[in-house]
């Protein structure tokens, strides 16, 4: 069958209307049966596999040596000078319905277009354009540094490359950790990817004291940094964390020429909870004024007249710390550790039940289900391993129900 070999690209698809295509001849033959050789079959789709893979690295080599490049584009490298870099119009729109509107839509019929030579790409920087190009020419690439990873996505998002943003996405859950998760969220947040943006918030709530002494955090927009500000159980020693924490940040960007640094993390300060500082240490911060200090150490006396806190100052006196979680599975470890209502136990209702299905302690059922719901997430009450979220929501509804301290 001359021709069939050459027809198609060497894909599991060509294998499957290679293998129809000799049905359909030998059928149209006469044959009433085809005795086909099962190694032999494996032993072209392997030849099929490798062809590939050839075909793939040829056109990889292509791209590396600039060759029968029919585009290229202008970048600015880090240092400022000017990047030419060649490129293939049927590879990329392939890969992207941006580029394929660039080359062979209406953009491209412009006489502008046309005789521009270089498609200039400004808000990119070139390492990091050339990087999504090999991507796109099958280079297995490997990207550590977590600023490049996240421009990484927004110029895959930027060219709806579906399949660069996916693997940078992959790359992010992977690396993700108290260095990278102020970095990683951002671009979460920006691009709503809800599912990187838990897992970077579970990082700032479980590693607060980690996050917070990393480098990148010096680098984090002033509302991320109210965003983990803002956390009701971060995993810090005391407020103190936080307050070194933006004295650094604010230290470090002035620095970088950001004169209205402080302003701009003025929000963030207003969820610090000065009030379960000792005076000692709030006299010593360079975050507030002389006349707030005054001010805020006033309010720790017994008498407490929170109006003198200067305004937008936090009048929290609950305390924050790591050492609060332990405090609470403390708290529940025997009530929930039984799955036994004792409150049922010492009216002497003999009936054995767990507190989620006992009305009287939850007269709301969505509640009751809410509690039996978080159990069979983990199935087990051994509350130290559950997430912070669902520790405190089990630790409210015991509290509320009055169930800690009764035995």
């Amino acid at each position: 069958m001359p021709g069939i070999f050459f027809r198609y690209p060497f894909t599991e698809q060509a294998v499957r209307m290679l293998n129809e295509r000799i049905m359909n001849v030998a059928c149209g033959l006469g044959f009433r049966q085809i005795d086909v050789n099962k190694t032999a079959l494996e032993n072209f789709d392997l030849t099929l596999s490798e062809n590939k893979m050839e075909q793939r690295s040829n056109i990889l080599d292509f791209f590396n040596r600039e060759k029968y490049c029919d585009v290229h584009f202008s970048c600015k490298s880090a240092d400022g000078k000017s990047v030419i870099i060649g490129a293939h119009k049927l590879i990329l729109a392939a890969s992207s319905d941006v580029f394929e509107a660039e080359f062979f839509g209406e953009i491209a019929k412009n006489d502008v277009v046309k005789k521009e030579k270089e498609i200039s790409v400004n808000d990119v920087e070139a390492n990091v354009f050339k990087l999504f190009l090999s991507f796109i020419y099958g280079k297995n690439i490997v990207i550590e540094n977590p600023f490049t990873l996240s421009e990484f996505y927004r110029v895959a998002h930027l060219y709806n490359c579906k399949s660069a943003m996916d693997f940078a996405k992959r790359q992010m859950m992977c690396q993700l950790n108290s260095q990278s998760s102020t970095v990683f969220y951002e671009v979460a947040d920006v691009y709503d990817i809800n599912d990187l943006k838990e897992a970077c918030l579970n990082v700032f709530i479980q590693k607060t004291s980690e996050v917070l002494i990393s480098p990148e955090f010096l680098a984090a927009d002033p509302l991320t940094i109210e965003v983990i500000f803002k956390l009701e159980s971060p995993s810090i020693n005391t407020e103190l964390d936080f307050v070194y924490a933006i004295e650094r940040y604010i230290e470090h960007n002035k620095d970088n020429a950001d004169k209205n640094v402080a302003e701009k993390v003025r929000p963030a300060l207003s969820h610090i909870r000065f009030l379960t500082l000792d005076a000692s240490d709030i006299a010593k911060t360079s975050l507030l004024t002389p006349q707030e200090i005054k001010r805020v150490i006033s309010c720790l006396s017994s008498e407490r007249d929170l109006s003198k806190m200067p305004p937008c100052l936090s009048v929290n006196t609950k305390r924050r710390s790591s050492n609060l979680k332990n405090e609470k599975v403390r708290l529940l470890f025997e009530v929930y550790n039984s799955k036994t209502c004792y409150r049922c136990v010492k009216q002497q209702n003999t009936s054995s039940h767990a507190i989620w299905n006992c009305g009287s302690a939850f007269n709301d059922s969505m509640l009751r289900q809410k509690l039996k719901n978080i159990y069979e997430k983990y199935n087990h009450c051994f509350v130290l391993d559950y997430s912070t979220s669902d520790l405190n929501t089990v630790f409210d509804m015991y509290e509320k129900a009055g169930y800690l301290g009764i035995i």
